[in-house]
């Protein structure tokens, strides 16, 4: 059961989080080594529980595994036993224990426990803080090539997750890349590698340690890894787009000690960061940015899912921008739109490998959205953020299989039959006082004159509903709140 689990890992988690070098865990793994290495137990734990757990919501379409026989025991049990053991060690800089820090962290999100994440990742981050592990000249000397790799995959894996969650939850960046001297992974598929160096001497050094933009390999040779430090890069660059937003949202009213000795600019030019990053998503090779239907094949699908996070990445990094620079509401709207339509264009099957993180992308959307449905609308805008919305709940109901969003379709579209009714009233009511006739009765000489020129009942008509398309109007407060609870996914129905 243990060694299935750990296989399972390494088709739907292991693409996105690339936290071991697949031959040396599975081996270990077989050879029940976990029985008698207490850190390599208390990890082993930890990838039993995240896989169970998305076994659980729907993530696995390979047919070779029976996922009925997976599902027990539950996630719960495995999660206990990691615990258990984490609560009986000492902080220090084993490999293992962040690494299980750092995938409890993962199952809390897929559970939508936040507070138990954060929690994970605090721990995580105080072990890299006491030990200094933002930098490679203080990791232990009997590193060797495999764990030297791992950690890097590791470190940048939790720093993209520390963004993410700064995004969705609205925490603090605990991770800087500036600060940090950790190298990008080798873009080097595990089996061309092991303790005693890399298989492959033609191996260019441009694509060891760097990201795919700085050196193209030969589309044949490339490693799908390629695509994780890609997604990296657009991290970076999120990370530099928030900088500058809670700057302006926390600097006091006073002009402070900050503003004159750095002379901080809140100035972000929207255009300039998105040319740049859709000229970096163009120069990709094509493997990078076509989501192929999955084929149940590990070393193909990698390249799919790269490809779908890459979608994802790109499209929040958008959504970034957008709060950050501010925009009107029908570019707010066009925006989200392309997003969630990027989104229904990935084949489904990686929707549901991915999870609920994919889930949280959405989610950001929907609060962007919710939140513009705040300010004084008219009706054009109203519609222009209903039909976002719609597409949402499209894209929500094909999710329905992942525990965080049970429901959360039909409640998207039933708050939008609320509003929509809402609407309807406000609209007929408008139109009784607007359409009400006059109490001082017109002279036969001034309705002549006016049927000559336009019928009355046409004219006023077509008034009437240009003035409700453009006249602003505020939502009550009661259905603006529904708004924000359902695309809050850390709040299981």
């Amino acid at each position: 059961m243990i060694l299935d689990l750990v296989e399972l890992f390494f088709e739907i988690v292991y693409p996105i989080f690339p936290f071991f070098h697949q031959p040396s865990f599975v081996r270990r793994t077989s050879r029940a080594e976990y029985v008698s290495d207490k850190s390599l137990f208390c990890v082993t734990m930890a990838v039993c529980a995240l896989v169970s757990a998305r076994i659980r919501d729907g993530a696995v379409f390979n047919p070779r595994w029976d996922v009925h026989r997976l599902q027990d025991p539950p996630p719960e049990v495995y999660c206990k036993e990691a615990l258990r053991q984490l609560g009986s060690k000492q902080f220090g800089s084993d490999i293992n224990t962040l690494r299980a820090h750092a995938i409890l962290a993962l199952g809390c999100i897929q559970d939508g426990k936040v507070r138990e994440m954060h929690g994970h990742l605090g721990r995580y981050h105080t072990i890299v803080a006491t030990e200094g592990l933002h930098d490679e000249s203080n990791w232990p000397t009997t590193v060797g090539v495999v764990e030297r790799e791992e950690r890097r995959r590791l470190f940048w894996s939790i720093y993209t997750l520390d963004i993410f969650t700064s995004i969705v939850w609205g925490g603090v960046i605990r991770s800087r890349e500036y600060q940090s001297n950790v190298s990008y992974p080798s873009e080097v598929d595990d089996d061309m590698f092991d303790d005693s160096g890399f298989a492959s001497t033609d191996i260019a050094p441009s694509i060891l340690g760097t990201s795919p933009g700085t050196g193209q390999p030969n589309a044949l040779n490339i490693s799908w890894l390629a695509g994780r430090n890609f997604v990296i890069d657009l991290y970076r660059v999120m990370e530099h787009v928030l900088m500058r937003l809670p700057a302006r949202r926390s600097r006091a009213p006073r002009q402070t000690l900050i503003d004159n000795v750095l002379q901080v600019s809140d100035s972000l030019s929207q255009e300039a960061v998105l040319d740049s990053v859709v000229q970096m998503y163009a120069d990709l090779p094509q493997c990078f940015k076509a989501t192929n239907p999955m084929t149940s094949k590990p070393r193909m699908d990698r390249f799919g899912f790269q490809a779908a996070d890459i979608i994802a990445t790109v499209q929040l990094l958008r959504m970034v921008v957008l709060i950050a620079t501010g925009a009107s509401i029908f570019e707010r709207c066009q925006i989200a739109n392309e997003v969630v339509n990027a989104f229904i264009a990935i084949p489904t099957a990686y929707h549901h490998a991915i999870s609920v993180p994919l889930l949280f992308h959405l989610g950001v959307i929907g609060q962007i959205l919710a939140t513009t449905l705040e300010q004084p609308l008219s009706e054009k805008e109203y519609s222009s953020i209903r039909d976002v919305m719609m597409a949402m709940a499209q894209l929500l109901s094909t999710l329905e299989g992942l525990h965080a969003s049970r429901g959360a379709s039909q409640r998207l579209r039933d708050q939008i039959t609320r509003v929509d009714e809402y609407m309807t009233m406000q609209r007929r009511d408008t139109r009784t006082q607007t359409c009400r006739p006059s109490s001082t009765a017109p002279t036969p000489q001034s309705v002549r004159e006016t049927s000559q020129a336009t019928p009355p009942s046409a004219f006023s008509s077509t008034a009437v509903d240009e003035m409700l398309a453009t006249s602003p109007f505020h939502l009550p407060s009661e259905l603006l709140g529904d708004f924000s609870q359902i695309f809050d996914f850390s709040q299981l129905p």
